[in-house]
């Protein structure tokens, strides 16, 4: 351990000498990174994560793009799409993006951290054939108690291997994944074949693929992401429509045939999609529950492998005055081929119906948008309101209305829960960019009507309240100030009883980027939380120092280490890291404790990356780490990971 402290010191250390002249580059990844730390910082489900790379892999023809299309992005307002849309009317077409950036009204932040995600002349047709590799491996090197034990069927290794072929309008994808402690290679199998044109067949998808539908009530991919530090993109939701199912997320994507279709302004889908999904099965073959882990380990877990068929058909139309006004109607149908049996105001049965009805109005600075959705039982419902009073303040509010009956399986509703159901919630958020910095405040209150996670048998409420501030106070040096502070109603026991009570979450968190020369740059952040119920309260703190070095334009190593101290889990730190490309690293920090990291990316040439990352986590104060089938033995647990990308 001494060993290693001494390397980090070492590094973090550094001063080096400047090799190149770096570009905008570096600027783009280390803002894409803080998009997706300030997205999903509070939750470790990777499906979120993937939303960005899936923008990524398919940008905007900016020439092209729709007010609706551009406020797909989730850090772009309804007045810099306007503003961008205003401009190209203007000017008839951008050229390029340095035809693109000299955009007036817009901060030159937000232009710049476009750039990854647009395209300029979807005209010309590219059709020469492409191809692209990628291929990682990660590998645990203690072992874990499943491994000693023989629970764990397979080794430690963690592999995903996925390949693409692109020609002309057709292109083509196929992964396989295999988890570690997993036996087969291809645990995980999936890939698809898309066809697109400017016909009135717009697309086609063969195998598998995702849907998007309004703001996600009835239908949505596994990509999603809920409150975060944007105080007014959060709760309204852009559905995108059918889009080849591209992450190695092994849930709630669709297996099968998907149309898409443009005459005049209606816009047609259509889908038909028979799959397997994990199941626990009970003694009378009824499904007790759905699983979402993608494990398939051990015996039991392999048990519930594809345990269910389902089948799903279904169609949408949408109605577009371009810039204006967006209808859409959605209905399809849900076959299972067991009974599920969830339990009371669940989804119960074998045949299932959802209609929708969505909603997308813009009209100066001002957007209405919501969805109606019905399963049969009850009305799920969400509508929300943004107002840009100018360019520098930005407001929205929404309301949303789950009923406890209301359950779907493909829903991904804005919320405090994640399941669209047992929820009515308000929700306002207020974003101010002056001078002086930029000001993002929200507040969202929700109320749970039936049993919940926290409530047990009562209703409950809870609320949350965000303030983020953002400034560069000098140049090249960042400060950022964070304060959450989030109350929900639990049981308690006292005195022998259970009672009402309350939980609180505050954090407080400072962080400075700066750089200290063109080809080093630095973080420093200082996390303080603070968890109370009823009398008691418990602590945490976390201190964290980043530091990247760009050798040449091919190789740089970015390192990280931290420093945490908390009383229990309740009190616990999320520290979101930068990881090897396409793998989301999101760790729950508690106890006391040690991390650190070093992320090596080498790039050979315009066609071949690669990535090498060590991890380690040291506890001083506990024996072991873990339970069940995932305890170490001792107080040390590292990774190694490796990963190649080639593109022909």
């Amino acid at each position: 351990m001494k060993i290693t402290v001494k390397i980090i010191t070492y590094l973090l250390s550094i001063s080096s000498i400047l090799f190149s002249q770096i570009d905008t580059t570096e600027i783009i990844d280390q803002n894409i990174f803080e998009l997706k730390e300030n997205l999903f910082e509070d939750n470790v489900d990777r499906s979120n994560y993937d939303l960005i790379n899936s923008l990524l892999s398919n940008p905007i023809e900016i020439n092209s793009s729709t007010l609706e299309n551009l406020t797909e992005l989730p850090f772009l307002t309804l007045q810099d799409a306007q503003t961008i849309i205003k401009e190209r009317n203007r000017k008839k077409y951008f050229r390029s993006y340095g035809d693109f950036r000299t955009i007036k009204g817009i901060h030159p932040d937000i232009l710049l951290m476009l750039k990854p995600f647009i395209k300029f002349d979807e005209s010309k047709k590219d059709n020469s054939l492409s191809v692209n590799f990628h291929s990682r491996a990660i590998s645990d090197l203690q072992n874990e108690q499943g491994y000693l034990n023989g629970n764990y069927l397979g080794s430690k290794l963690k592999s995903y291997n996925r390949i693409g072929v692109g020609y002309g309008e057709i292109k083509g994808r196929f992964l396989i994944e295999k988890d570690a402690g997993e036996k087969p290679y291809t645990d995980l199998t999936t890939g698809f074949i898309e066809y697109k044109s400017d016909g009135i067949i717009d697309k086609i998808i063969l195998g598998d693929f995702d849907f998007e539908f309004g703001q996600g009530l009835a239908v949505w991919s596994p990509y999603g992401y809920s409150k975060g530090n944007d105080a007014v993109n959060a709760s309204g939701k852009r559905g995108r429509g059918i889009r080849p199912h591209t992450s190695s997320e092994e849930n709630n994507f669709f297996r099968g045939l998907a149309v898409q279709s443009t005459l005049n302004n209606f816009s047609f889908t259509a889908f038909a999609s028979s799959d397997k999904k994990d199941a626990a099965i009970d003694e009378f073959d009824n499904v007790t529950s759905l699983i979402y882990t993608g494990f398939h380990r051990t015996e039991n877990e392999k048990s519930k492998f594809d345990a269910l068929n389902s089948k799903t058909f279904g169609g949408s139309v949408k109605y577009s005055l371009e810039n204006f006004l967006n209808i859409g109607l959605l209905h399809y149908s849900n076959t299972f081929n067991k009974n599920l049996q969830f339990g009371d105001n669940s989804l119960n049965g074998k045949n299932f119906n959802f209609t929708s009805l969505s909603y997308n109005l813009y009209y100066n600075k001002l957007n209405l948008l919501g969805e109606i959705s019905n399963n049969g039982k009850s009305f799920a419902s969400i509508t929300s309101l943004y107002l840009g009073l100018n360019e520098s303040v930005q407001f929205v509010t929404s309301y949303r209305n789950y009923p406890n009956n209301y359950f779907n399986i493909y829903s991904s509703g804005f919320g405090e829960s994640s399941n669209t159901q047992n929820e009515t919630g308000y929700y306002f958020g207020l974003r101010i960019t002056t001078d002086y910095g930029k000001f993002n405040i929200y507040y969202d209150i929700y109320k749970f009507n039936y049993f919940n996670f926290y409530s047990d048998m009562f209703s409950s409420n809870g609320n949350d309240f965000l303030f983020n501030y953002e400034n560069k106070i000098f140049k090249g040096v960042n400060l950022k100030l964070k304060i959450k502070d989030e109350i929900k109603e639990k049981m308690i026991a006292l005195d022998s009883k259970d009672e009402i009570g309350e939980n609180e979450k505050l954090n407080v968190r400072t962080t400075l980027d700066y750089k200290l020369t063109k080809n080093i740059y630095g973080k420093s952040r200082i996390e303080y939380v603070k968890y109370s119920v009823h009398k008691t309260n418990e602590e945490g703190y976390l201190l964290l120092q980043d530091i990247k070095l760009l050798f040449t334009k091919q190789l740089n190593l970015t390192s990280r280490i931290v420093f945490f101290q908390t009383k229990s889990f309740n009190s616990r730190v999320y520290e979101f890291e930068n990881d090897i490309r396409g793998v989301m690293t999101n760790l729950a920090l508690f106890g006391e404790g040690l991390r650190w990291y070093l992320l090596l990316h080498y790039k050979f040439s315009n066609n071949l990356y690669t990535y090498l990352k060590y991890s380690e986590t040291f506890k001083p104060n506990e024996k072991s780490l873990g339970s069940g089938n995932s305890e170490i033995f001792g107080n040390l647990d590292n990774r190694i990971s490796f990963q190649i990308d080639y593109r022909l």
